[in-house]
């Protein structure tokens, strides 16, 4: 019986085929980017947003949830662990506000959830136009300012005793 074994890689070159994967993938992600980039921007023309705004990295985001009437600022959640799954439920209530803004109901909204890509892609293409009011249904965002009377004037404030 021999006893005779050699330990090692039984594959020839495996770091030049694990280099080969590493740059087809990082290739396909910078497709993914600049199609990604592409069709968004192409969204935001439709918002009247400039579309450049669509290729700087986290701005798009902020932009995306500001046209969906959203504050930008929530779109930075997605970076804290744990509290991202916020900014995702943010993120789909401004699909479906920019939905409702391009005419369109609660089954885009749907469609953005399963298949937000796809949902980008025919919002991007389609011939529909922006409509800046927010339509009924439309969730809104929170107000910055304080509350106003009826005749538009701040209510008075109490005076200082001093």
């Amino acid at each position: 019986m021999d006893s005779s074994y050699t330990y090692g890689s039984t594959t020839s070159g495996s770091a030049a085929d694990n280099g080969l994967v590493v740059l087809v993938w990082m290739f396909l992600m910078l497709i993914g980017y600049v199609v990604g980039s592409w069709v968004l921007g192409r969204l935001f023309k439709k918002a009247g947003r400039p579309a450049w705004e669509a290729w700087v990295p986290f701005l798009n985001n902020w932009r995306f949830f500001e046209i969906g009437d959203q504050h930008g600022a929530l779109s930075l959640l997605g970076l804290i662990p744990g509290v991202n799954i916020a900014a995702l439920i943010i993120s789909i209530l401004a699909a479906g506000n920019i939905g409702r803004h391009l005419g369109h109901g609660t089954g885009y909204t749907v469609l953005y959830f399963f298949l937000s890509p796809i949902w980008l892609i025919i919002l991007a293409f389609n011939h529909d136009t922006w409509d800046n009011q927010a339509p009924a249904g439309a969730v809104p965002v929170m107000p910055v300012q304080p509350p106003v009377t009826p005749d538009n004037q701040l209510p008075p404030t109490p005076p200082t005793q001093g």
